[in-house]
């Protein structure tokens, strides 16, 4: 049910009653960040550091499984910077994987405002490098390297993003899921399977894309609705589609 919305051939949506699934607090620490007004949940032996003056926030992992997670947080004129480890031993299995509290990002950014933000990650070993759900606001700038499954993961949000970059996913460069997107401009290379997916009835107004070296460039899929006003699309065994 969580990974496909079904079971036994028929369509199933799981909302669990209790919001709180981080029970056993002795695998992670979770810390009130003054600077930006919210909560950061991490993985042990993860770490990170804060430059209040230059609102620049650093995480880095100490092992592929460490990840970290921003809840109700300001992230108005902040720089995220992710540094995973580089692993070229990981493959994909198809499978989309969940971690032990149910997160697929190694940075995952929960019920968060966001205002000329940007982030930056390298080497994401995650289902998501980045995963932003629930959030709200404009951001400046995402740029992520080497990714290895999805590389930014978009949920149940409303975001404006002036430009992206991604070079190198092992499944999407760009997920978007139930909510409403606006991108200026985009420049995506080596997506192993799709530039952009757009679904579960969201909607993509899209303004400048290139895409190079993709299975898939545009998949606009559950209903959705895609706008695109310039794309070029090279290198690619299909360029777009629509499907219900």
């Amino acid at each position: 049910i969580i990974s496909r919305n079904k079971y036994q051939k028929k369509r199933f949506v799981y909302l669990p009653k209790k919001k709180n699934m981080l029970k056993n607090k002795n695998n992670f620490d979770e810390k009130f960040v003054k600077e930006f007004n919210g909560v950061l949940i991490k993985s042990k032996e993860s770490l990170y550091s804060i430059d209040e003056n230059k609102k620049t926030l650093t995480i880095n992992q100490n092992k592929n499984s460490d990840w970290f997670l921003i809840l109700n947080a300001n992230l108005a004129g902040w720089k995220l910077i992710f540094n995973g480890i580089k692993n070229n031993e990981l493959e994909s299995d198809g499978v989309q994987r969940f971690n032990k509290y149910g997160l697929t990002g190694c940075l995952n950014i929960y019920n968060s405002y966001l205002d000329e933000t940007s982030i930056l990650a390298n080497n994401g070993s995650c289902e998501d490098s980045i995963n932003i759900i629930s959030s709200r606001g404009n951001l400046n700038e995402i740029a992520i390297n080497n990714s290895f499954a999805d590389a930014i993961d978009f949920d149940f949000s409303n975001i404006k993003i002036q430009k992206i970059f991604v070079n190198k996913a092992g499944n999407d460069c760009i997920d978007l899921s139930a909510g409403n997107y606006e991108l200026n401009e985009a420049n995506l290379k080596n997506c192993n399977d799709k530039a952009i997916s757009v679904g579960e009835k969201s909607n993509l107004n899209l303004n400048n894309v290139l895409i190079d070296k993709s299975f898939i460039g545009i998949s606009s899929k559950d209903l959705s609705l895609t706008k695109i006003n310039k794309a070029k699309i090279s290198n690619t065994k299909l360029c777009a589609e629509a499907k219900q």
